[in-house]
């Protein structure tokens, strides 16, 4: 994965912004766009979590965010 950020675009920001979507974040629409909406919802998930919550998603990030996607599919 990438890192990710305000200005980034691709199918890495859509599998974010789906994700998101799916953990019930509200990044916007599923676009390939990493704009303001998406950033928000990083940084709430980001303080959710007690990752440090400045809207990048890094490798850390990506972490939490692929732990519970694991996690939810697991129980569903």
């Amino acid at each position: 994965m990438h890192i990710l950020q305000i200005g980034s675009t691709g199918d890495d920001v859509i599998e974010l912004q789906s994700t998101l979507s799916i953990l019930k974040y509200k990044p916007g629409m599923t676009d390939g766009i990493y704009g303001v909406k998406t950033a928000f919802a990083v940084i709430q998930f980001q303080k959710d979590n007690g990752i440090v919550a400045d809207g990048i998603v890094g490798p850390i990030t990506w972490a939490y965010l692929q732990r519970l996607m694991a996690t939810k599919t697991a129980f569903n």
